[in-house]
């Protein structure tokens, strides 16, 4: 493979009696490469002699074999590679094709020549590309990995944030999760007005650049692009050891609370719907802190987010008459 992307294959048949290179293209993998070589060292052999079939690659070499076993290729030329041996077995016996490793780079002529052929081979259009499984996969792989360099995608250190900051911002930078212009859209919240400001839909682009709350909690940029670059908002900080960077952007979605549990959570589990509403209820009417009651509700049920239990947390935030409907 060079450096554009582009595949190619080599072989050498002992004594340079035959030798030959084919371009793959760039929807291809190495070991496509090397079962590209099997296919061309098998495509004119001696007649009437068995062959031996050199390769630095194991990879291929099993497949090559499994395929014989199984009778089922994955790849064009691996399909190719078995016809052609089960052809030569049929006629010249069970041993008719033997395969062998050797190790790469080892100065072995025949081995050094047929890489030589595949690199030279990298410089050719393919005339018939191949695209397989593996390939697109590699590419697939490759693209995304670009993409999270790319600017407008957080270029790459938001792997390095606190789970929170990594949570809120995957969200918002996707517009799924728990927004609730996406719970709106899905059937799970009543309308999609934003639950800090009210004004606009509570999409991910509304949190992180336009919502009023951002402001009061650190937000500076009106971009996304503004947003992910990274040594403006980068700022060091003096502690008793010396100085650490801190990331306003990372703090900025720390601070971010979409953990909010509406009522349609509880009813969605396969519960009385009923009973489950009037509870809810019941904890809003004493609370009397709208939103922040059902999330308050949802730690004493489960016990989750509060270090004193679901029975202490209740009582505490609802009063004693909070146990008669645990």
């Amino acid at each position: 493979m060079n450096e554009d992307g582009m595949v190619g294959g080599g072989w050498y048949v002992e004594g340079g009696k035959r030798l030959g290179g084919a371009t793959l293209g760039k929807l291809a993998t190495g070991w496509d490469r090397e079962v590209c070589g099997i296919r061309g060292a098998l495509e004119d052999p001696p007649s009437e002699a068995n062959v031996l079939i050199l390769s630095d690659s194991q990879a291929a070499i099993a497949a090559v074999k499994k395929a014989g076993l199984i009778g089922r290729a994955r790849t064009r030329d691996l399909k190719i590679v078995m016809e052609g041996l089960k052809e030569r077995q049929v006629r010249l016996g069970p041993n008719a094709v033997s395969f062998g490793w050797v190790k790469a780079h080892n100065e072995l002529h025949g081995n050094e020549e047929a890489d030589r052929l595949a690199k030279e081979a990298t410089n050719l259009y393919p005339e018939d590309p191949q695209i397989t499984e593996g390939g697109l996969k590699q590419v697939w792989r490759k693209m995304r990995e670009e993409e999270r360099r790319m600017k407008g995608a957080g270029m790459g250190r938001v792997v390095k944030w606190n789970r929170k900051a990594r949570a809120a911002y995957v969200q918002c930078r996707t517009g799924k999760g728990n927004l609730q212009a996406w719970r709106h859209k899905i059937g799970k919240a009543e309308n999609s007005e934003c639950r800090k400001c009210g004004r606009y839909a509570e999409s991910g682009k509304h949190v992180a650049l336009v919502c009023t709350h951002g402001e009061d909690i650190g937000r500076r940029w009106s971009t996304w692009e503004d947003m992910d670059d990274r040594a403006r908002w980068a700022r060091n900080e003096k502690e008793e050891k010396g100085f650490y960077t801190v990331d306003l952007v990372e703090t900025f979605f720390s601070k971010i609370d979409l953990r909010r549990f509406p009522t349609s959570l509880f009813v969605d589990r396969g519960r009385p719907e009923g009973a489950w509403r009037g509870k809810i209820q019941i904890c809003m009417e004493r609370a009397g802190r709208g939103v922040e009651a059902e999330e308050y509700f949802y730690r004493g049920r489960t016990g989750r987010g509060c270090g004193g239990g679901r029975g202490y947390f209740l009582e505490h935030f609802f009063g004693s008459e909070s146990r008669t409907f645990m």
